[in-house]
């Protein structure tokens, strides 16, 4: 009898599903629950083509890369981790029980890569709207932090290095034979660069000079030994060594990186980190639920007050016309400079009205003021909740590539942010009904963005088909 029970525990436990064999008031498995999958993936979908052999569920990488930054895991150690955790395959969307890796860990990097920014805003929208309408609110904050980049610190004797070893690797790839390397005279002016206590006796600026020459010398003598088709193709990164190796301590627009040009020099004015090299980025909550609705990383390094355009225009496209803030609040940077005529208590920006602490000097009525500096004091929400995404979300460190990772490892450490919201608010309460989003605000996101991506897709379709058919007549006549 007992051999036969067995035998039919394990048919049941065959025939159950993966979700139904967990614990159910787990909070990872009921935010599974409240994010719409169907709004991530069918508005996912247009950025895949449908001819060729068929991807992964889309599914599947978007909740790979939420519990990647939910947990703080890295790719590699996220594919070991799905394998291990039943609870994260069921996150994922898995019916069973698996021990085959759903992917390479190279594919969320393509992933990344191919949906790009807006589909990074399409899963931070739905982050969004799993916590609710008490999630968008008429009063928003915004203030900017730094993004540092994985890269070292940037000298001038690094620099010249990487651009002496970059040389050398371009010659062997294009079979060149260099008449000089410079290999024994770089090793013996880095070590009296590395080794001089005192730089006036010791020499080392005379040695930095004399490596840049070589490094000078080197770059001319491979551009001069590059075949033609092999300048098209290397002739930016030479263009790039060019720039580096003229560039002076007082000069703009540095380049800090080899691999990462786009690499910034941020001062925010933090004792412990005068300057970090990386990316601005700007963030967006709402006042009374403390939600991230938007977040961005801007070109270059602007000024405060220049990054509201963008920073609302990511706003517009992600939600309106069913949701947009009337009033935005930030600090002292955020101020716009009025004009004559202009009521400094009716700035808008793309019809949003801007609030700032300069504006309690203009104010003469008592009640006014009391009003005006209880929204000024909810600004300081913002700053622990930037604190959040660095130390718990991967902000601090971004170890994505090029301008794409810049601007999308911020929206999806704000993902996690969300998402991590919605499960404390679940621990919570014992009512979970009462926490899943009213999806009409869902669906009709889902309409407004699937005929934006679907306009642009179709734009590009008749582009190439125009391009091809150019290329017939080029051909025929």
């Amino acid at each position: 009898m007992s051999s036969s029970n067995t035998i039919l525990k394990k048919q049941t436990l065959f025939q159950m599903s993966l979700y139904d064999q967990l614990d159910f008031t787990d909070p990872l498995l009921v935010l599974s629950q409240m994010i719409d999958w169907n709004f991530i993936c069918i508005l996912l979908s247009p950025f895949y083509s449908e001819l060729g052999r068929k991807s992964t569920d889309l599914r599947t990488y978007a909740g790979l890369i939420m519990l990647k930054y939910l947990e703080n895991h890295s790719d590699e150690s996220l594919i070991q981790e799905y394998i291990r955790n039943p609870y994260y395959q069921a996150f994922c969307g898995a019916t069973g029980y698996n021990t085959v890796p759903p992917c390479h860990p190279s594919k969320l990097s393509i992933f990344r890569e191919k949906i790009g920014q807006r589909g990074a805003e399409i899963i931070l929208a739905a982050s969004a709207c799993a916590y609710g309408l008490e999630a968008f609110d008429d009063i928003v904050i915004i203030d900017s932090t730094a993004q540092p980049k994985y890269i070292g610190y940037p000298t001038d004797k690094k620099l010249a290095r990487d651009i002496l070893h970059a040389c050398r690797a371009i010659a062997i790839a294009e079979n060149i034979k260099l008449e000089r390397t410079f290999e024994q005279i770089e090793a013996k002016l880095i070590k009296i660069i590395n080794f001089s206590k005192n730089r006036k006796n010791n020499g080392s600026d005379d040695a930095l000079v004399e490596l840049k020459k070589i490094a000078t010398a080197l770059v001319t003598h491979l551009e001069n030994k590059l075949h033609e088709k092999a300048i098209f193709t290397y002739d930016q990164k030479i263009e790039l060594f060019r720039r580096i190796l003229k560039q002076t301590k007082n000069s703009k627009n540095k380049i800090y990186s080899i691999i990462e040009p786009q690499v910034q020099c941020l001062i925010k004015g933090k004792p412990n980190h005068k300057c970090e090299y990386g990316s601005k980025v700007g963030i967006i909550i709402s006042k009374k639920s403390g939600i991230i609705l938007g977040a961005i990383s801007y070109d270059g390094n602007p000024h405060d007050s220049k990054t509201m355009e963008v920073s609302i225009e990511q706003l517009q496209r992600m939600y309106s016309p069913i949701y947009m803030p009337s009033t935005m609040i930030g600090d002292l940077g955020y101020r716009i400079l009025k004009t004559k005529n202009q009521d400094p208590f009716d700035v808008q920006v793309c019809n949003v009205k801007i609030i700032t602490p300069d504006l309690l000097k203009k104010l003469t009525s008592d009640e006014g003021r009391k009003h005006l500096i209880k929204q000024l004091k909810s600004r300081s929400k913002i700053e622990p909740i930037i604190g959040h995404l660095k130390s718990d979300y991967r902000l601090s460190r971004n170890f994505l590539h090029h301008e794409i990772g810049d601007k999308v490892n911020c929206i999806y450490s704000a993902v996690a942010f969300n998402l991590k919201k919605v499960m404390n608010a679940v621990k919570a309460k014992n009512d979970i009904s009462s926490l899943i989003a009213n999806y009409a605000l869902i669906t009709a996101l889902k309409s407004k963005i699937i005929d934006d991506i679907i306009s642009k897709k179709n734009a590009k379709s008749v582009v190439e088909q125009n391009k091809k058919s150019d290329n017939l007549d080029n051909k025929l006549f």
